[in-house]
């Protein structure tokens, strides 16, 4: 029973979100077509449109009073585990850029899952600049050869925190957080970067709620933002025992019962910073805020579509869903948006099983359409279990391949969990299940997922590292091709050339016990018999792509890829640390992997330091954490490592480095 405690403590798990059409103009939104009528022939929805506003403002108070309590309304979601949003594996798209080269040929760009679907990150190119946000400060730089020139910056200060950005021509979206009290406020900021000498914010907008993801295809980007009831100023008991309880709790269900839109539904203010123009109101029209059929928490998923090319994010259209979110994934036709339902914790107690398991922890994906800078949905489907991320998705002919783990903590069923391959395909409003094959990694959970074309391939790992080869060629019965079991996992997997992949991951013991970065070349062209046909290991290290897929980058015109590195060890029976950071370099052929260099932001090799007078003691000569390389950007012949102390400057051909730009 203690383990149930401990989950009830947590929190609640709530589900499904998305988003819908809506035909807002500027600022303020109004009803959109009805689902029915709308432009993909809509059928009869999983998802559901009240037919009136009050309908929807009793939906919320009518759940919400059956979750307040004496403190308010306390329960938070917890959309189970947290893993440190594509058709075949996505390579450097090219894309042609005004005077600057071809984007993925003359200079890299984000490493994304779906070749043509930008996704937001740190740092951007057009290949005669870098644009860097990092101590929450947006960067210009310009790029001649190895020659860098620090242009201008914007600094932001205050409780705003900038994370993320997309750049789509001149103009530059900014993606933050901040805090209104104890509320959360996303904040997008449209920065005009024509002059990148004059960076300039054209306009700015804050909404209630936390930033989830974004995706950004031909100039329109799909936002998503999650909300939680704002506004109330809930009762607290007056003093201890039962009555003070009863009494605050019934206060606060009046406080329910008194509600509006307003406290449901998020808030936006708009600034144009050029006239000094100002618009405020609620984020989404109430007609246009769907429902899942069974209840799925409190919060609104809201997804806004702008089109950067026209009038950036002064005009939108948002649509929402009275539900949670957490996973996004985009292909070139459509946004998908995946949460777990909500658990019935008293069913899984310590006599659970996995069938108990298996009926309530599921998730839900929805799938919105594009149409043009609208979206539409579509239908809604579930697959057991949870999935690690945006990676675990992959649409491919209009179907949607699925990769979930039914218990990922073991909680309940740690020797009889298993993964999954699912396919959905959409078919009268919903995403109806047509294959799914089973029994993958038995206690174990998903580490990695990548699709090319009509094969899927999945690792799972607890003590070994499964590598399955799935044939999803026939999406109604899709089969296990081939299994290599090895020490290890990988959880970054890069294609790398014909038949051959890449895997970034740990190393690891018989037990399982983690040992430092590996990176490991499968060779794949059998799918009934994979093989892993190299790999190196870097002792107790680790590197940021194991779990972000953006800090990775393939250069393989030049056989070679970069990721960023780290490594910290100390050295029981001398008392001594070591320590380096950097990007490696690995070089990739057709039957072998190496280290070519460690790439450094000022650092000259590992530093070891020591207590009293060891003639190998060092000291640092500034803050070596400030060397770490965030990402990797190839311009032109050069590689460019960007950290929080600089960009560092080195040569592609023989990746010697020949200087360090210190950010001002």
């Amino acid at each position: 029973m203690r383990r149930l405690s401990l989950l009830l403590a947590m929190a609640l798990v709530l589900g499904a979100c998305a988003a819908g059409t809506s035909n807002t103009t500027t600022g303020s939104t109004t009803a959109g077509p009805d689902p029915i009528d709308g432009p993909f022939g809509l059928y009869a929805a999983a998802l559901e449109r009240f037919d009136r506003c009050e309908d929807l403002l009793d939906y919320y108070v009518e759940h919400a009073l059956d979750q307040v309590g004496p403190y308010g309304l306390q329960g938070s979601w917890w959309g189970g585990p947290v893993f440190m949003v594509d058709d075949v594996a996505a390579e450097d798209a090219a894309v042609a850029a005004p005077g600057a080269g071809v984007a993925g040929v003359d200079y890299s760009v984000t490493n994304v899952q779906t070749e043509g679907v930008d996704e937001p990150d740190m740092v951007k190119t057009d290949g005669t600049h870098l644009f860097t946000l990092l101590d929450n400060r947006l960067l210009s730089t310009a790029v001649d050869g190895s020659e860098l020139t620090q242009l201008d910056v914007l600094e932001f200060r205050g409780q705003e925190w900038y994370s993320e950005m997309l750049l789509d021509g001149d103009t530059i979206l900014l993606m933050g957080q901040s805090w209104s009290g104890n509320s959360e406020v996303v904040t997008l900021v449209e920065v005009d970067a024509s002059d990148p000498s004059d960076l300039s914010v054209a306009r700015r907008m804050q909404i209630d709620g936390r930033y989830v993801s974004a995706r950004m295809a031909d100039g329109v980007v799909r936002l998503v933002i999650r909300s939680y009831p704002v506004g109330f100023e809930w009762v607290t008991p007056s003093g201890s025992g039962l009555r003070a309880e009863r009494e605050a709790t019934e206060a606060n269900k009046e406080i329910i019962r008194n509600s509006t839109f307003d406290n449901w539904l998020p808030y936006f203010v708009q600034t144009d910073e050029v006239s000094g123009a100002e618009s405020d109101g609620v984020l989404l029209d109430c007609n246009n805020v769907y429902a899942p059929p069974a209840f799925s928490g409190l919060a609104t998923v809201t997804v806004m579509s702008f089109d950067l090319d026209a009038d950036g994010i002064s005009t939108w259209t948002s649509d929402g869903v009275a539900a949670e979110g957490e996973t996004i994934y985009g292909s070139t036709e459509a946004l998908y948006v995946a949460t777990q339902r909500w658990v019935d914790w008293a069913i899984l107690n310590e006599e659970g099983s996995a069938a108990d398991a298996a009926e309530e922890f599921q998730t839900h994906i929805h799938k919105f359409a594009y149409a043009g800078d609208r979206v539409a949905y579509e239908g809604s489907g579930s697959v057991p279990g949870f999935l690690n991320g945006q990676w675990a998705m992959s649409e491919y002919d209009g179907d949607l391949r699925v990769a979930s783990t039914l218990d990922p903590w073991g909680w309940w069923t740690s020797e009889t969990s298993e993964s999954y391959m699912t396919v959905l395909r959409p078919s009268d409003g919903e995403l109806v299940e047509i294959g799914q094959v089973g029994g993958l990694g038995k206690g174990e959970r998903i580490y990695a997922v990548r699709y090319i074309g009509t094969t899927g391939y999945v690792v799972t790992f607890r003590q070994t590292d499964p590598l399955y080869v799935i044939d999803l060629s026939d999406p109604s019965n899709p089969t296990v091709e081939g299994e290599l079991k090895i020490l290890g996992y990988s959880a970054y997997l890069h294609p790398v050339g014909d038949g051959l992949l890449l895997g970034v991951g740990q190393d690891a013991d018989e037990r399982g016990r983690t040992e430092g970065t590996q990176f490991s070349l499968f060779d794949v062209r059998d799918p009934t018999n994979p093989q892993r046909i190299d790999q190196i290991t870097f002792d107790g290290g680790y590197s940021a792509a194991e779990w972000d897929h953006r800090a990775f980058t393939s250069w393989l015109q030049e056989g070679l890829v970069f990721a960023p590195f780290q490594v910290w060890n100390w050295e029981r029976e001398t008392e001594k640390e070591t320590f380096d950071t950097g990007a490696l370099a690995i070089r990739v052929e057709a039957d072998a992997i190496s280290h070519d260099a460690t790439l450094r932001n000022g650092l000259t090799g590992p530093f070891t330091w020591c207590e009293g007078d060891q003639p190998d003691c060092q000291q640092f000569p500034f803050d070596p954490w400030r060397a770490q390389v965030n990402r990797i950007v190839v311009i032109g012949d050069h590689v460019f490592t960007i950290g929080w102390n600089g960009i560092g400057v080195h040569v592609l051909e023989t990746l010697e480095t020949v200087g360090l730009t210190s950010w001002k």
